[in-house]
């Protein structure tokens, strides 16, 4: 286990703990003050094959390209097996989900792979980490696509919500200047094949995020978290 020492937490660990009572909020401070010292990033190469599904012109090639890298990767403990085909059935639910009428909304919008810096938010690092930023015509941060991608739970709508509003609170940060389009601040859940727009009225849930966040802080310096 690696001990962080200033309170830092993902906005999927953020968004959760707003949504949860408060015996699971502590486990969350704990699991992200003492995460492992090393995770595979599960998803790793699904999650990359469905961005650029979503981003790119031939959204099928993306896939496929995806499915083949998968498909190839050692399976030498049976963990290995299971990451394999749990990825494979990402992609294909990603495939899925690119052939219904929500997906009309994502294919409309112009969007690039682009680093960000984390939110500090209430002494908080918040590492928002969206997989697109949408741009306006003119080249302009205007939204964010995140991907949510948990084959065992499926995102709560008010998670989605927080989620969303966090997203918001990044693009502005981005570029003060843009005009953030909430419908263009998004959250996919990729086994759900469910799109989440963020709320277009989000001053409580700002409201919220900040209060999480200090208390979040709080635990973290606390003796035990």
């Amino acid at each position: 286990m690696v001990e962080r020492s200033s309170p830092r937490v993902t906005l999927n660990a953020l968004a959760e703990y707003l949504t949860v009572p408060a015996g699971r909020r502590r486990s969350i401070v704990s699991e992200q003050k003492n995460p492992k010292a090393f995770r595979v990033a599960y998803y790793a190469e699904a999650e990359d094959a469905i961005i650029g599904a979503l981003a790119g012109v031939s959204a099928d090639d993306h896939l496929d390209r995806g499915r083949a890298k998968i498909q190839a990767l050692p399976t030498v403990k049976e963990w290995d097996v299971a990451r394999r085909d749990t990825q494979l059935e990402a992609i294909e639910a990603a495939r899925a989900f690119i052939q219904t009428p929500q997906a009309a909304a994502l294919r409309e919008l112009k969007m690039v792979r682009q680093r960000t810096p984390p939110l500090l938010i209430g002494g908080v690092s918040v590492s928002v980490r969206p997989e697109l930023i949408v741009q306006s015509s003119e080249g302009v941060a205007v939204g964010a696509v995140k991907l949510y991608l948990s084959k065992t739970s499926a995102l709560t709508e008010e998670r989605a919500r927080y989620a969303g509003a966090i997203l918001q609170v990044l693009v502005e940060k981005l570029n003060p200047d843009s005009g953030v389009i909430h419908s263009k601040c998004l959250v996919l859940d990729v086994f759900a094949r469910r799109l989440y727009l963020a709320p277009r009225t989000h001053h409580r849930r700002r409201q919220d995020i900040s209060a999480a966040c200090a208390e979040i802080a709080a635990i973290w310096s606390a003796e035990g978290a």
